[in-house]
């Protein structure tokens, strides 16, 4: 799974949104966020939350509350698989994405961290190469 998160893991708990443009050829988002994820799978957390085979396009979430009960009460739709009906997440779907914020924002890649803002992502559908080593 592949996944680049604006404002980490760590912040959950924290209450805290800062200023984020998301601009895609599919729409924009401008406002609070306390988390932006881009997603290039239907799951998330080991859960199915998106049915629509989406091959060549990023599903990004973008969590516009800053509360820790917002954030809390994300889970039950996270586990239901509804996540992108709750009037908390604005979803959108795209293929080329830019994502600033007037804040000094670190961002992260599967977990390891990346680039600080603005970034600009462009997904290439069904262009992953694997390497590997021949088999003896």
């Amino acid at each position: 799974m592949f996944a680049y998160a604006i404002n980490t893991m760590k912040s959950v708990v924290t209450d805290q949104a800062f200023n984020i443009r998301v601009e895609t050829e599919n729409g924009n988002y401008i406002g609070p966020a306390s988390h932006v994820l881009v997603l290039l799978t239907n799951y998330f957390a080991g859960k199915k939350i998106f049915d629509e085979d989406k091959d060549g396009y990023a599903n990004i979430l973008i969590l516009k509350d800053d509360s820790i009960l917002t954030k809390l009460s994300v889970i039950p739709d996270l586990l239901k698989g509804d996540v992108v009906e709750n009037d908390h997440i604005e979803y959108i779907k795209a293929r080329h994405i830019k994502i600033s914020s007037d804040t000094e924002l670190e961002t992260d890649v599967d977990g390891d961290k990346s680039d600080n803002l603005p970034v600009e992502i462009k997904v290439l559908g069904q262009h992953i190469e694997v390497y590997s080593q021949p088999k003896e």
